[in-house]
């Protein structure tokens, strides 16, 4: 598995995804309803969204690596 971590979690502010050995090619912020709201194309090992605007509730962060798809859960909390 390529994910180190997702922090904090739960979160106000802001969600950092750090990954180990690949850059993932995208990561993207998914509603519970798997709506989403937030995407980007990777370019280092750390990526940090801003969640500051998100309605509290549970969102998912979908990082692809090529023909692997890792999904985690996190909480947003006001």
């Amino acid at each position: 598995m390529n994910l180190r971590s997702l922090s904090p979690n739960p979160t106000q502010n802001q969600i950092k995804v750090s990954c180990l050995n690949a850059v993932p090619s995208s990561i993207a912020i998914l509603t519970a309803m798997g709506q989403k709201v937030s995407e980007t194309n990777a370019a280092r090992n750390e990526t940090v969204f801003d969640v500051s605007d998100l309605a509290q509730g549970v969102y998912f962060v979908v990082l692809q690596f090529g023909n692997e798809t890792i999904i985690k859960k996190f909480a947003k909390m006001n």
